[in-house]
């Protein structure tokens, strides 16, 4: 009973805090610097949002309490634990997520650090810009911030974060892939090389790599790596960790692969303004590839708890590339765009495979873009697009591909491919915030349109998919169906992707 009294007072002194700073101290971003990170803070502060100002020790958003809205949290560390609707910013100190946290925008920290738990949810990216900071500087009617570079420049190191071991993935073709090796930081702090060796359990091979990133000013960049590893054009889909989760537990690899040699150098630069900023660059690419395995001749593969003996699973067979080298020019860029509850982030990758050693020529593009923004209360809309343009003889181990898992429902798994391919998803969510929930947070119904296609040298005709989602907590409950055929399908999932 005395927990129960605790948090419900921390709550009504943050809500009091947080009205009174709305309706007598303000924040003002008087000097907000470069960059995505500042363009965050000058939205967050320019829309609806509850203001903790400055205090001594740490602010705490406590379990089963609901924010309407974005919350902000100025001048110290702040833990979560609650339901926000909106995005949970720090300004000038750390960020602790705790279990039961239910985020529907970022969770972000300005000269400090955001730290996840593994039973917390956020809608969008946890973000840590610990290189820049703010001064809190008290003016009459509230305070103001103002930008401070603090990146580390030091001393030259020779380290191993986490022990040396990267975060470890598992897939069909790999199995259990785990990397390791230093980070090496020169120039104090300007120059980052990491080697790595990734042993991939199912080939009993060990690939050699390395990254190397220069960054001689704030603006510029220089990036180079190369070594022998497993490529797939299908990441777009789900994320590392997530298809490593789909494939251990499901049997359901939502990406197809080859192997290659590879060796690649860019340069990029930023154009930074208000709201906006623009990162184009340019390089260049050597490659020599060659099939993996599963083919289809496979009779065994990686365990998993689903799948594992299915040829539409783990014994799924890797479309066969054409054993050649390739020399390409690259070129692209990305953009992103913040401004009064607008997101919009777009990447544009562009090669251009050069005719070498008979081999004709071939150029593609790849565009991959979200917009996200906020309609009434609590309710957003977000569309997420990827597309593949090519022209010229495009080898197959530059196909991409869409179905199933992750893109179209009621399709196979991958089940249409080629060098041309059109996706896009639409959503709207819908908080129900009258049915709280302990853990987890209110229920969010999603209605949800879904249309793409992939062939080769053209699009087929495109797939077409309407339905509704109900999401309680980490599960999802969906009903979809094709307008066409009328065929539907009714599943249930993990929180996780689309």
């Amino acid at each position: 009973m005395n927990d129960v009294f605790r948090r419900l007072a921390i709550a009504a002194l943050i809500t009091a805090a947080a009205h009174a700073s709305a309706d007598g101290q303000t924040v003002t971003l008087r000097t907000a610097g470069p960059g995505p990170g500042p363009r965050i803070l000058r939205g967050a502060l320019a829309a609806p949002h509850l203001l903790v100002t400055p205090a001594s020790g740490q602010s705490d958003l406590p379990k089963d309490t609901v924010y309407s809205t974005t919350v902000i949290i100025v001048g110290h560390d702040a833990t979560v634990a609650s339901t926000v609707h909106g995005d949970v910013i720090v300004v000038g100190g750390d960020l602790f997520l705790h279990p039961g946290a239910h985020i529907d925008g970022r969770a972000v920290a300005f000269g400090g650090a955001v730290y996840n738990s593994s039973l917390a949810m956020a809608g969008g990216n946890r973000l840590s810009y610990r290189d820049f900071t703010y001064d809190i500087t008290a003016v009459p009617g509230g305070y103001a911030l103002d930008y401070r570079w603090v990146r580390e420049r030091t001393v030259d190191h020779f380290a191993f974060p986490l022990l040396g071991f990267g975060l470890p993935t598992y897939d069909r073709s790999s199995g259990l892939a785990m990397s390791w090796g230093p980070t090496i930081t020169l120039d104090t702090g300007a120059i980052v090389f990491r080697p790595r060796g990734r042993y991939r359990s199912q080939l009993g091979r060990v690939d050699a790599w390395a990254d190397l990133i220069a960054e001689p000013w704030r603006r510029f960049r220089f990036e180079a790596r190369g070594g022998r590893g497993t490529f797939t054009n299908d990441a777009w889909i789900y994320g590392d960790m997530v298809n490593t989760a789909s494939s251990f537990f499901l049997g359901e690899d939502t990406r197809n692969y080859f192997r290659a040699d590879r060796g690649e150098f860019t340069a990029h630069y930023t154009f930074e303004g208000a709201t906006a900023s623009i990162t184009p660059y340019l390089g260049g690419r050597q490659e020599r590839d060659w099939s993996v395995r599963p083919g289809i001749d496979a009779e065994g593969g990686p365990w998993s708890l689903f799948g594992r003996r299915s040829r539409d699973d783990m014994l799924r067979p890797n479309p066969p590339v054409i054993a050649r080298s390739i020399t390409s020019v690259l070129g692209g860029a990305t953009f992103a765009y913040e401004s009064q509850g607008l997101r919009m982030d777009f990447d544009v990758d562009g090669e251009v495979g050069l005719a070498t050693s008979g081999r004709p020529s071939f150029g593609q593009t790849t565009i991959n873009g979200s917009v996200r923004f906020t309609t009434f209360g609590a309710q957003r809309y977000w569309l997420d697009a990827h597309a593949v343009l090519s022209g010229g003889t495009t080898p197959p181990q530059r196909f991409a591909y869409v179905g199933g898992t992750g893109t179209i429902p009621i399709m196979d798994l991958l089940e249409q491919g080629g060098d041309q391919l059109l996706f896009v998803d639409s959503r709207y969510e819908i908080p129900i915030d009258a049915f709280n929930l302990p853990f987890g947070g209110p229920p969010t119904v999603t209605l949800r349109w879904v249309v793409g296609g992939a062939g080769v040298e053209s699009l087929p005709s495109l797939e077409q998919r309407i339905g509704v989602r109900l999401a309680v907590s980490l599960l999802r409950l969906q009903f979809i169906v094709d307008p066409f055929t009328s065929r539907s399908h009714f599943g249930v999932s993990l929180a996780v992707g689309r």
